[in-house]
């Protein structure tokens, strides 16, 4: 975030196009920069807030998702995973 002009959105359901949330600091609070296929957005969200209301729009939530990770990979320490909004699938990595 390191031009002072960028706009920041208030909001944002990751769909088809993102690419990646990442966390970004400005002013001390924690916000997300949404990489999507041919842009780039900042959001007053942080990256984990922006998947659960991206689950939860689309009738799913993260728990739900990495529960079923989970099950999948029978194995409770792995966290990593990638959301895809497309499916609301979730694959553990």
């Amino acid at each position: 975030m390191g031009n002072e002009q960028e706009e920041y959105l208030d909001n944002y359901i990751a769909n088809r196009f993102t690419m990646a949330i990442l966390p970004e600091v400005h002013k001390g609070r924690l916000y997300s920069r949404v990489i999507e296929v041919e842009k780039e957005l900042f959001v007053k969200l942080s990256p984990q807030d922006i998947v659960n209301r991206s689950c939860s729009y689309f009738g799913s939530s993260y728990e739900g998702l990495e529960d079923m990770g989970v099950r999948k990979k029978e194995k409770t320490y792995k966290k990593s995973m990638f959301v895809t909004v497309s499916f609301l699938s979730m694959i553990s990595v």
